[in-house]
């Protein structure tokens, strides 16, 4: 399979129940019971600059990392749509997350939720209603039980809240896809039979592509019988006569992954420590359309 570099770059935790019941576990051994307590905290080699440049609207937070919560994967969040928010929002759409503790920018695709499936249909617009789906990001680890809220951040510096739900797992291997179709036009038509053009350029596709089944925009069912030549024609067979200007059409899925976008896990931006958010999403948004 063709993965994308990106994946070289993500950990992937092949159990990752097993490996959230070990790392809790090994807390709770070495934590210590001080709910309810007052502590003071020393921090070695700490720049005294960093806490004057952090805003003093924004509180500091300081939280114990579980193995593995430092490493980079592919986070699933299971998600339902706030039914007061109608806003039309796509995939890979810049929006605010917020994930127990963490909060930082991102750019989701979003998928069906289901229990028993092994490959998930993927979604182009988040669900306007309030049934349950599934954003994918690459984010750092994060065990549940962690609740998610997600927001839209507008450019006059409104927040939105869009969703809210819960962190699934880190699984790199949940596969998305997304339904796409080849079109090809005849080239000479003889009652049943049509030699077909600019769907394939290759008659190795044509061999490979076989075995699926073609229909056209009339309604017709047809196979592909063989290839024809060196530029990709073939011969196909349909159900009933077809005409000079009906479109061929075969069903295709693609495998589509997440948005590889490293502010995600930058932790000057993550932090909102020096930036502007309303005018770093207009930047982005301007950058995201140029590519």
């Amino acid at each position: 399979e063709n993965l994308p570099i990106d994946y070289s770059k993500v950990f992937q935790i092949d159990n990752f129940a097993h490996s959230m019941k070990i790392a809790k576990e090994k807390i709770e051994e070495t934590g210590l019971p001080i709910s309810g307590l007052y502590i003071k905290m020393y921090i070695k080699d700490f720049e005294h600059s960093l806490l004057t440049s952090h805003p003093p609207e924004i509180p500091l937070i300081v939280s114990t990392l579980m193995k593995h919560e430092c490493k980079l994967s592919v986070m699933n969040y299971k998600l339902q749509r706030i039914p007061e928010n109608k806003k039309i929002v796509q995939s890979k759409d810049l929006l605010e997350f917020h994930t127990g503790f963490r909060r930082f920018l991102s750019r989701p695709i979003f998928s069906e939720h289901s229990q028993n499936a092994d490959k998930f249909k993927y979604l182009r617009f988040m669900k306007p209603d309030t049934q349950p789906f599934v954003a994918s990001i690459y984010a750092p680890i994060q065990y549940p039980p962690a609740k998610v809220l997600v927001f839209n951040k507008e450019n006059s510096g409104r927040i939105e809240l869009l969703a809210q739900g819960k962190v699934i797992n880190s699984n790199a291997k949940r596969i998305i896809l997304k339904r796409i179709l080849l079109t090809g036009y005849p080239f000479k038509v003889s009652k049943k039979k049509a030699v077909v053009r600019y769907m394939f350029f290759n008659p190795i596709d044509v061999k490979y592509f076989k075995p699926i089944e073609l229909f056209t925009k009339a309604g017709l069912k047809g196979k592909i019988q063989e290839g024809i030549g060196t530029h990709g024609l073939m011969k196909c067979q349909f159900n009933d006569f077809i005409r000079q200007d009906d479109t061929i059409c075969l069903p295709l899925y693609k495998r589509v992954f997440p948005k590889w976008f490293p502010d995600t896990w930058n932790l000057q931006v993550s932090g909102y420590s020096q930036l502007d958010l309303s005018q770093y999403k207009i930047q982005k948004a301007e950058e995201y359309k140029m590519e």
